[in-house]
């Protein structure tokens, strides 16, 4: 089974949206105008595809940079 993961401006607990979508631009290489619309309330494809233990990394890694991210259908309990 694959997995995309979808982000649509959800943060985790205890961070600020500038200091997330700098570390997202920063991250991701996004120009401001790709991460500003990152943070437009819209569900947004941002990985697609991936193996379940990518997923589950790359789950990981936007929650270490504040960011809340969708994975349909919902990866084992195993993940965070």
């Amino acid at each position: 089974m694959t997995y995309n993961i979808y982000f649509s401006g959800t943060l985790e607990p205890g961070h600020d949206k500038a200091s997330v979508q700098a570390a997202l631009q920063q991250r991701m290489k996004l120009s401001e105008e790709q991460a500003a619309k990152l943070f437009s309330g819209a569900r947004i494809l941002i990985k697609r595809n991936l193996e379940e233990a990518s997923a589950q990394k790359y789950v990981k890694v936007m929650a270490s940079l504040g960011a809340t991210v969708e994975v349909p259908p919902p990866l084992p309990a195993a993940a965070p």
